[in-house]
């Protein structure tokens, strides 16, 4: 049997990966109610359109560390398609979501990198993506020094975990 045949045969450790984003995500969305439940200008957020922002950002932030991880193109469409099927079945609102996250996301990022310096770089992806939930889950933008805060430390709480959802 030749090297090709063998590696063809030996399943991809990430698929498993790609098939717990999903409940992972949900997870995470879920840890993240109590920093919702402590802020006063989030009690009349709907607990469900919460979760439902929040396991979005994971999942898109996970797909852009995928991306990142420069696994070639086959291999993380491959690890994609696993992850999309069970996400796109969960909410029938969850494609237009995920593009519009990752619309504000392309729209942003650079505005927020040019803004962070020296220490503050190192929160750029969060405070992007967790300035589309924040937007979101108020629907507008952050106005108060408690929804400020809050982008950074939801935008931390999805990103933290989302990077490391490829992670072995």
């Amino acid at each position: 049997m030749n090297l090709g045949a063998l590696l063809s045969r030996t399943p991809d450790p990430l698929e498993e990966r790609a098939r717990e984003l999903l409940p992972v995500a949900q997870l995470v969305a879920l840890g993240t109610l109590e920093l919702k439940d402590k802020l006063t200008s989030l009690e009349k957020v709907d607990e469900t359109w919460w979760r439902f922002f929040v396991t979005v950002a994971v999942v898109f932030m996970a797909s852009t560390r995928l991306r990142n991880l420069e696994l070639g193109h086959q291999r993380e469409e491959r690890l994609m398609k696993i992850a999309a099927r069970p996400f796109q079945q969960w909410h029938p609102r969850v494609y237009q979501a995920f593009e519009d996250c990752k619309a504000f996301y392309n729209r942003t990022y650079d505005g927020q990198e040019a803004t962070h310096t020296g220490d503050e770089k190192r929160f750029v992806s969060s405070d992007t993506v967790g300035g589309w939930v924040t937007w979101n889950i108020l629907e507008r933008a952050p106005a108060t020094d408690e929804e400020c805060q809050l982008v950074r430390a939801i935008g931390i709480l999805i990103t933290a975990p989302a990077f490391g959802a490829w992670d072995g």
